[in-house]
């Protein structure tokens, strides 16, 4: 879907962007378990952090 955007609803979207970046940028610091699923289509990723949380031990 697509949507024409104002120059406002650029701002609050990309201001809410942001703080998502901050909110999840600290916490993805202290995982324990990080997977690049770069480059890969929704099946090949869901499989690789599949793969990896079960291969994960605490």
């Amino acid at each position: 879907m697509e949507k024409k955007l104002s120059s406002k609803e650029k701002k609050l979207y990309l201001r809410e962007i942001k703080k998502d970046i901050t909110f999840f940028g600290k916490r993805y610091l202290r995982a324990d378990l990080q997977v690049d699923i770069s480059k890969l289509d929704q099946d090949q990723a869901a499989l690789k952090i599949k793969t990896a949380v079960e291969g994960f031990k605490l």
